[in-house]
């Protein structure tokens, strides 16, 4: 996070604000090119980059996909919310095609937002799972609290669905949110075969989420095993 400095006025910060922009298109970069670079000396790590429409232009994300596809990005986390865009943002539209080409994966925050629009509740997803089939978007959280029991409409017109337990398994019995027997019977409904683990962190201890996926009703052991592991391995292609 760039902060300005204090005691600036107006014209200062108007110029303050447009260095720091110019300057973001090179810092994604080159967080993208860190991350490449880490899980290149870490190979238990699978790179995900970010991407964002505000900051590089389509043709830009084009280029810089495909150069991190290069350096071994599997690929490519959104936060709707946080960038105010939907996922199918016609900005977007070329860069997916990219993704598929590439066999990449889109992992993006799913949930609802605290005012309008909403980004990111799984029914905003839909647009784009039609427009572009054969690309595996994971929602993380399942919808999280007040929009998970949108998942199962989702799951069930669109095959490339695939969801994230993470965070939603920890606030199990929450206001908004389901009990575990409502966790794991969604989970079944959707296809446990499509859900994956997601830690969250640092925001959630890995241990303790895991340790919660084992406790979880009406799942077999051999579908919780899944969830810990094999389904990212298949989904994600790694």
């Amino acid at each position: 996070i760039m902060e300005l400095p204090p005691g600036l006025n107006d014209e200062q910060k108007t110029l303050s604000i447009k260095e720091i922009n110019a300057s973001m298109p090179q810092l994604l970069k080159e967080s993208n090119e860190w991350t490449c670079q880490i899980a290149r000396e870490h190979p238990q790590l699978v790179p995900f980059i970010a991407l964002d429409p505000s900051i590089l232009t389509a043709s830009e994300m084009e280029s810089h996909i495909k150069e991190m596809a290069d350096r071994g990005a599997r690929g490519v986390k959104m936060h709707p919310v946080l960038q105010n865009i939907y996922m199918h943002d016609e900005r977007m539209l070329r860069v997916w095609e990219t993704a598929r080409e590439l066999g990449f994966s889109i992992i993006a925050h799913s949930g609802p937002s605290k005012g309008d629009p909403q980004y990111a509740e799984p029914d905003a997803f839909s647009q784009i799972l039609t427009a572009l089939p054969g690309l595996p978007i994971v929602l993380a959280h399942m919808g999280g609290g007040g929009a998970w029991r949108q998942c199962l409409d989702i799951a069930q017109a669109f095959p490339d669905a695939c969801f994230d337990l993470c965070e939603i398994i920890e606030w199990c019995g929450a206001p908004n949110a389901p009990t575990t027997q409502e966790l794991a019977k969604l989970i079944l409904d959707v296809g446990y075969e499509r859900v994956l683990f997601g830690s969250d962190f640092p925001w959630y201890d890995i241990e303790h989420t895991k340790e919660l996926v084992l406790e979880l009703p009406i799942l077999a052991k051999e579908q919780k095993e899944a969830i810990l592991g094999a389904n990212a391995v298949r989904i994600l292609g790694i």
